[in-house]
């Protein structure tokens, strides 16, 4: 595996952990700005892994 193809992998996996962790998020806190604030984070999340990580 080249640099390039490790670089990849681990956006990859941070942004899978940060959809992951988006996705938990608001079972903890249970006020609707962190229900905002993580489904907006996890809508970013999930456009830029759809966009860099499953076109390959």
């Amino acid at each position: 595996m080249t640099r390039n193809e490790l670089a990849r992998l681990r956006r990859c996996r941070a942004l899978q952990l940060a959809i992951a962790l988006g996705i938990l998020f608001p079972i903890f806190t249970r006020t609707w700005q962190s229900l905002v604030v993580a489904a907006i984070g996890v809508a970013v999340a999930g456009i830029v892994y759809r966009r860099n990580c499953r076109a390959r």
